[in-house]
């Protein structure tokens, strides 16, 4: 229905001059959809074209982001109304709440995972392995992912768009690993209850712990298979962990623009996770003197 009134339009557009037709002032069709993507969203695969009939689109340049004093407003008004202090544990009270509801934004972003598989990809590639993805938007999947708001551009570089869609996607690919009864996975859950201790968790037994699994479940593989999926078999160790207590994020960015895998929040305390692959002592202490700078 909706294509049929779109080509309704675009009769009237290209008849606008003649006597008699009555046409539009003037049509806005605002949504998430670049209109030149539509034709190739109802083809079948096999029959994808780049040509679109509708080549009269413009640039929607209306800033439909928050200003900080917007955010601060909305914020004030949640307090008063729930009771809730935005204290630094608060908010990630409130973050954690919000990645265990499923609303329609989530639904809708995990939903086109579905429908374009080369960005599940894609995605899945930026966000475990950190291969680093240079921005380029004359690529369609690139397109596609800041079109739906998954990523941005950031110095010429693909980088997630925000920490809450990127904690989503993680929490959904991690998932889809545990359904399929992950050996890491199954033994987190054996041992999840030896790592808190009045309600500090021992990060240190945790990482030794992953170890001992990894190196017994894992060890014969080859180095390639370590460096690419040693981060997603230790989040899917975490996860049972501290789920419904404590945040992760990966990736975070520090002052200084370096980069460190993984921070985890727990109950006000904050810890700071490198993944590294032993490749001998001396390059493990240098991997420590990066971490520690």
């Amino acid at each position: 229905m909706f294509l049929d009134f779109l080509a309704q339009l675009r009769s009237y557009y290209l008849k606008r001059d003649t006597k008699g037709i009555i046409t539009f002032q003037s049509v806005i069709l605002a949504g998430v959809y670049d209109i030149k993507n539509l034709r190739r969203k109802i083809r079948t695969e096999t029959d994808h074209k780049m040509n679109s009939p509708w080549n009269i689109a413009a640039d929607f340049e209306v800033d439909m982001s928050l200003s900080r004093d917007d955010i601060m407003r909305m914020l004030k008004e949640y307090e008063s109304d729930e009771k809730t202090v935005w204290t630094r544990e608060g908010l990630l009270t409130s973050v954690r709440l919000l990645l265990t509801e499923n609303n329609t934004l989530f639904e809708s972003l995990i939903g086109k995972l579905a429908d374009y598989p080369e960005l599940e990809q894609i995605l899945k590639e930026l966000l475990f392995f950190g291969k680093p993805v240079t921005y380029n938007p004359t690529n369609p999947v690139i397109g596609l992912a800041v079109m739906f708001g998954f990523v941005k551009n950031e110095d010429g570089k693909v980088i997630p768009a925000n920490r809450i869609f990127d904690t989503l996607l993680y929490n959904h690919f991690l998932s889809l690993d545990e359904l399929k009864t992950s050996d890491i996975y199954k033994a987190s859950l054996l041992d999840k209850n030896m790592f808190v201790q009045d309600g500090h968790l021992d990060m240190r037994k945790i990482l030794e712990r992953f170890v001992i699994h990894f190196h017994d479940l894992y060890g014969n593989r080859k180095e390639t298979f370590l460096e690419e999926e040693g981060r997603r078999y230790f989040l899917l160790y975490l996860r049972p962990i501290i789920n419904g207590t404590g945040n992760y994020y990966v990736e975070a960015r520090t002052r200084s623009l370096g980069r460190t895998d993984i921070i985890i929040d727990y109950l006000g305390e904050q810890f700071v996770i490198e993944t590294k692959i032993w490749r001998g002592n001396e390059y493990n202490l240098r991997g420590e003197r990066q971490l520690t700078e």
